[in-house]
């Protein structure tokens, strides 16, 4: 397995990320259509991932994302998925496309925090 921690200096996150490479599947919420797709790091709050095959996915698509817990695991079963939304895409002249993707919890967490805020 490849995983490298990338530092809270390097890349200015508000959690730590770890850089590792697995196979995982992302589903749709809205059409019910699975991705194939590689990790490329995550972390508490979210996953950056490489498309495998074309996709619509975009920024504010709620999606259902697993990852296989074994370089070689066949199958990410449903209760395995975690609730995600698409935050950011990048799609590169070769056709490739990169998903940031942020955990539904993560998301739910920040925005009690900003309620807090406002309220003080």
């Amino acid at each position: 397995m490849n995983t490298t921690i990338a530092s809270n200096d390097q890349n200015r996150r508000a959690c730590r990320r770890v850089n590792v490479q697995r196979p995982c599947k992302i589903k749709n919420c809205t059409t019910g259509r699975y991705v194939a797709a590689t990790t490329i790091d995550l972390s508490q709050h979210g996953i950056m991932v490489r498309l495998l095959q074309p996709s619509n996915l975009k920024p504010g698509d709620d999606v259902l994302i697993g990852v296989a817990m074994h370089e070689h695991q066949g199958m990410i079963q449903a209760k395995e998925m975690i609730e995600s939304r698409v935050v950011r895409r990048l799609d590169s002249e070769d056709g490739q496309s990169i998903l940031a993707v942020q955990f539904i919890a993560a998301i739910e967490q920040q925005n009690q925090q900003q309620s807090v805020r406002e309220a003080a």
